[in-house]
């Protein structure tokens, strides 16, 4: 068969290095199935010049100056498993090539995409090496099907003679949530000797359980109770141990208290370093993680990452959180176990509260579809400055608390924070300002409420508010148009009292 190739120049049909190699090794392969090919003869073997946009000078399987490209060493490959051997058999199954040499080797390759199969190898120790000598060893027992992953690289299952001898066994995940009633299979990987990775059937392994949440049976526990369990796998000597939690349905479980910095990292190219930082604090009675951030313009962003075990069955996540003056948005990134991507937006707008604790919940349905186990990977912050005209870097403090799921428990999504005892005035924001500022105040109970602007003499000069307001908190956000630059009061007078401050008007 003389004579064939393919250029690797970056005109049209634009075949890469690797595609190259794929086809010349695919080519020689299927020339091998056909009794009446005796010869088969590749174009070029080596570079006929310099120019990447000239086909005529690409064909090689060298470059110009005797350097090797892939499909060289995927030839070697292949001279390597077959010498002068051809097939007892072969076959096309739905896209999926095989040929088979004897009972010791096997190449299959898919013919235009990805594919997995399920298939049952040629003895119990198989080495899968890739067509450019990559290499996965399998361990099965003797029948067990395996799945493989087939893609357009032709891949050669070589039988073994000898029992691999493993070096590594870790599970894939250091623990679970379950709830009563959910089943898991427990993933784990392993490494041969020279730390090839190593495909082991589960029914391998010697396992055990310790606890009485559940039942285990070849790696596939059940849980039935509340409680923590422990997964203990062992192959060769070596051993993990996989910790299982069985939460109570119902019931509220905390699955990320924020008592501490251990596992956070901040990452943002907007906010400004070293006042942008993440450290513990009490609050109260609280143990929180404070999230202290500075910026200047209009708005920036943060991800506050950690990696925080769920639950996908579970109803809802609610988080507790004390915001500042500024607005907030939350969003919380998931990733399941097959690395799909899984965005929980928290409500409500934090633009809707005033300073204090309140409690953020996402419902969890977005997760129906997601493979567990499901794990938090970062925060998104995004935060804009609070009303008035803001400062430059703006600033700003917002305080985590208890990261929660709960399932067939209902949990109220806006806690107000406490009411004071009696009226409250807040210092104007910014302050001096010009043009316009936000007036906060808090009320123990329902008034009939005044705010007035008396100039330095005490002469009431404005009054931008005088109504009934219901207790809890209040804004006003005030634009004196009228009033030359200086200072003025602010009183707020109320059914019971009445209290004052200053700021400064600059125009």
């Amino acid at each position: 068969f003389s004579e064939f190739g393919y250029p690797t120049h970056s005109a049209w049909p634009n075949i890469s290095l690797e595609k190259q190699a794929q086809y010349i090794s695919r080519m020689y392969l299927s020339c091998l199935t056909d009794p009446q090919v005796k010869t088969v003869i590749c174009y070029d073997l080596k570079n006929d010049g310099t120019n990447t946009a000239e086909a005529e000078h690409n064909f090689g399987i060298l470059d110009f100056y005797a350097n090797p490209k892939p499909s060289y060493h995927a030839l070697r490959q292949l001279a390597a498993r077959t010498g002068d051997a051809r097939p007892d058999s072969s076959g096309i199954f739905s896209d999926r090539y095989s040929l088979v040499f004897g009972d010791s080797l096997n190449i299959v390759w898919s013919y235009s995409e990805t594919q997995t199969c399920r298939q049952t190898l040629l003895s119990s120790f198989v080495r899968k090496e890739s067509f450019l000598g990559d290499t996965l060893a399998y361990y099965i027992r003797d029948g067990d099907p395996v799945t493989l992953t087939l893609t357009e690289s032709p891949a050669y299952l070589i039988s073994q003679a000898d029992e691999p001898q493993i070096s590594e066994l870790v599970f894939d995940h250091e623990d679970i949530l379950l709830y009563p009633g959910d089943t898991v299979q427990a993933l784990f990987s392993a490494k041969a000797s020279g730390a090839i990775p190593l495909i082991l059937s589960p029914s391998l392994l010697n396992w055990s359980l310790l606890g009485d949440c559940g039942t285990l049976g070849n790696g596939r526990f059940i849980a039935s109770a509340s409680g923590t369990g422990w997964v203990v796998a062992e192959f060769q000597g070596i051993r993990d141990t996989l910790e299982l939690t069985v939460m109570e349905d119902p019931g509220i479980y905390t699955v990320e208290s924020f008592d501490d910095t251990a596992g956070f990292r901040v990452e943002s190219n907007v906010l400004l370093p070293p006042a942008t930082h993440i450290a513990p604090e009490t609050d109260g009675s609280r143990s929180t993680l404070a999230f202290h951030y500075e910026f200047s313009g209009t708005a920036a962003y943060a991800y506050l990452f950690k990696k925080i075990l769920l639950n996908p069955s579970a109803d809802s996540l609610f988080l507790d959180l004390k915001k500042d003056s500024n607005i907030h948005e939350i969003k919380i990134y998931c990733r399941d176990a097959l690395r799909r991507s899984f965005i929980l937006t928290l409500t409500p707008h934090l633009s809707d509260w005033q300073n204090g604790w309140g409690t953020l919940g996402a419902p969890m349905t977005a997760l129906q579809s997601a493979a567990a186990p499901v794990s938090v990977e970062k925060f998104y912050l995004k935060i804009k400055p609070g009303a008035g005209v803001p400062t430059d870097p703006c600033t700003g403090t917002l305080l985590f608390d208890d990261l929660r799921m709960t399932r067939g428990v209902s949990v109220e999504i806006v806690s107000e924070p406490s009411l004071p005892r009696s009226p409250s005035l807040s210092q104007n924001y910014p302050n001096p300002f010009n043009g316009r500022c936000t007036i906060r105040f808090e009320l123990p109970e329902a008034s009939h409420v005044r705010l007035d602007i008396l100039d330095i003499h005490g002469t009431v000069v404005s009054t931008p508010l005088a109504e009934r307001k219901a207790a809890g908190s209040h804004r006003l956000d005030l634009v004196p148009d009228r009033l030359a630059s200086g200072i003025y009061i602010y009183r707020l007078t109320t059914d019971r009292t009445s209290v004052s401050k200053k700021f400064l008007l600059i125009k």
